[in-house]
């Protein structure tokens, strides 16, 4: 019998290496193609879709548990034929949620037969069908967002993009099954061989991000909180609890459990060195911004004295380079004045 058991104590580790897939195969889904990679006896990943999202499976002695469904009920049942292929003599048992975007969570409906787990948070943001509109194409404008190309009949995604793109989604895509199993601050699910622990991030991408440590798989999920080359953002509609980070931060480096692969919430696996760059850059990037804040210096000063290339020249390299997402660092620290602003 799988056995729950909720914690508020925090513990874990991780060390992490780059992974290299071996063995997958694929369907189609709306022109995408999903595939399947395995990355182990028991763990296999499916990506792909008009998002690549990374849906995560794992094969336990008691069922199958998956992290994150995708877009649609459609792109859940085409990542769900693909695991049973892989793992055809097992059930799906749980479904977690690493937060409340569409994307992540509207193939919910494909597993009708498993439990959900998430966040509280993520539990009613989805009951409410999301945040509020505060981005739909009338704000977008002034957001400094394109909406070209952009489904846009007034629903917005379930919390504020980052400031370098939005995704619009219409209603009849979005379907979903909001978590029937919740926690606030941290929870350890037991399937029989496999342990999932799971942390709340606090407020960062969304209100409701969790990252998932599987030990026995050393493998940790991050949802969209980390990706690889790309800086972590910063959303001036959310409420950070900067304190909660640097705890994540210690369980993640203080550990004895060492993790071989990071799992993002879309595109390419992660290193260790990855994440604790983009941790290092989360932390000090607030923490100097708050102090230019609070000596009485605007954005535009801000944008001078903590540019990427004095503050984090190493980084300097990555995303912020190219086309789409060259002024993420720039909106970072403008969602962090407007943060501080709505304090003040």
């Amino acid at each position: 019998m799988v056995n729950l058991f909720r914690s508020g104590s925090l513990a874990g580790h991780l060390v992490l290496f780059h992974l290299v897939f071996a063995g997958s195969c694929s369907g189609d889904l709306l022109g995408q193609e999903l595939k399947l990679h395995k990355i182990g006896l028991n763990t296999a990943i499916v990506s792909g879709g008009r998002q690549n999202v990374n849906i995560t499976a794992f094969r336990t002695s008691q069922g199958i548990v998956v992290i994150d469904t995708g877009e649609s009920e459609d792109e859940g049942r085409a990542a769900r034929e693909l695991i049973e292929s892989n793992f055809p003599e097992k059930e799906f048992i749980y479904i977690i949620n690493t937060h409340s975007h569409w994307d992540h969570i509207s193939g919910n409906t494909a597993f009708p037969e498993a439990k959900i787990i998430g966040h509280q948070k993520c539990r009613e943001l989805i009951e409410k069908r999301g945040e509020e509109n505060l981005y739909g194409p009338e704000n977008a404008g002034n957001m400094g967002i394109s909406v070209e190309g952009y489904v846009t009949d007034g629903k917005g995604d379930l919390s504020p993009p980052p400031p370098a793109g939005a995704i619009l989604v219409k209603e009849e895509d979005f379907a979903t099954t909001a978590p029937s199993i919740t926690f606030t601050d941290s929870m350890s699910l037991f399937c029989g061989d496999t342990t999932f622990r799971l942390y709340y991030f606090g407020e960062t991408h969304t209100a409701s991000d969790i990252i998932i440590q599987i030990p026995e798989a050393q493998l940790l999920v991050v949802g969209d909180l980390f990706f690889s080359n790309w800086l972590p953002v910063f959303s001036e509609w959310t409420n950070p609890d900067i304190n909660r980070w640097s705890v994540i931060n210690e369980i993640l480096t203080d550990s004895k459990t060492e993790y071989e692969t990071i799992v993002p919430g879309h595109g390419q696996l992660m290193s260790r060195n990855e994440l604790e760059k983009q941790f290092y850059y989360r932390l000090r990037l607030w923490n100097s911004a708050q102090q230019v804040f609070s000596e009485g210096k605007d954005l535009e000063a801000a944008v001078l004295e903590l540019s990427i290339e004095k503050m984090f020249p190493d980084l300097a390299s990555w995303n912020i380079k190219d086309s789409r997402g060259q002024t993420v660092h720039d909106g970072n620290l403008r969602a962090i004045f407007r943060i501080l602003g709505k304090k003040k």
